[in-house]
């Protein structure tokens, strides 16, 4: 038991200290924001999903800029992952009974890309 106390503490640690080396949550919503050019253009690419035009919604298969917006000012770290993720831009159905969502990703070197999670 005390071993696994220790490792227990000694993984703590350094998953701490490679969060403390790394971007703040507020640069990694920045940066995420200032790449929304980017960012949208591997979605599309990923998940064939777009921007939405003036005159459509969501629900039509393309996110808004509102959307964008909201899901990257409300990015977070993911321990498992070791990167900022927001919020989810978009969820489908990508399988039989199985659920999709793409995400914005940013790493602690500040590189941005997309990453599409299912269940």
């Amino acid at each position: 038991m005390k071993m696994f106390a220790l490792l227990a503490a000694f993984l703590f640690s350094f998953s701490a200290m490679a969060q403390e080396s790394c971007i703040s949550e507020n640069q990694a919503r920045e940066i995420l924001l200032q790449n929304e050019s980017s960012l949208m253009k591997q979605v599309r690419s990923h998940a064939n999903v777009r921007p939405c035009r003036s005159n459509e919604t969501p629900h039509q298969g393309c996110i808004t800029k509102t959307h964008f917006v909201r899901a990257m000012l409300v990015a977070h770290w993911n321990e498992a992952k070791q990167v900022y993720l927001s919020a989810s831009l978009y969820n489908w159905l990508c399988a039989a009974g199985a659920d999709c969502w793409v995400h914005a990703t940013v790493n602690c070197q500040g590189e941005t890309n997309v990453t599409i999670i299912g269940d």
